[in-house]
């Protein structure tokens, strides 16, 4: 509860815009030292080296947001020309691509409803973008699929698989 409390007191003194500081991935790596350094806050008074300890938490967990924010970009940059390259840069591509970033795990229906195209239209372009990889099929159905933006995904989550 203390480290969502880190985060929304961010936002609240508007360090931060969102709560985006992930500081349970740094706290697990650090578990000894984390542990240690609370026991002399109670034992010893230790603040002082529990504020480094934190702020260097605070400044790690920082920069691997701004690499993962920088990655993001570069992905919808790269999918963007590769959208181009094939010929495939209708409105509703890019805004298909746009409701990925939101929503990486959709289904025909919902692209329909989103992007206020028909199914055979949303069909097409879950085709074209099976087929340059941008989407895979994950349900194995004939009806009902569902669809998973794998490299998205994978940026996003990436640092959370050992929690």
């Amino acid at each position: 509860m203390g480290r969502l409390l880190i985060s929304f007191y961010l936002v609240w003194k508007e360090i931060l815009s969102k709560p985006l500081l992930y500081l349970s991935f740094y706290l697990k790596n650090n578990r000894t030292e984390y542990y240690d350094l609370l026991m002399k806050v109670r034992t010893d008074g230790a603040w002082e080296d529990w504020i480094k300890f934190f702020l260097k938490g605070v400044s790690e967990t920082s920069q691997e947001a701004a690499n993962t924010a920088r990655e993001i970009i570069k992905l919808k940059e790269d999918l963007i020309l590769k959208l181009y390259e094939n010929s495939i840069s209708s409105i509703y591509a890019v805004k298909m691509l746009d409701f990925l970033f939101d929503r990486p795990l959709v289904s025909g229906s919902e692209i329909v409803d989103k992007l206020n195209v028909s199914s055979v239209t949303a069909n097409e372009l879950v085709k074209k973008f099976e087929k340059l990889g941008i989407l895979r099929e994950i349900t194995g159905k004939k009806r009902y699929k569902k669809y998973f933006f794998a490299n998205y995904v994978d940026i996003i989550s990436r640092g959370t698989q050992n929690i």
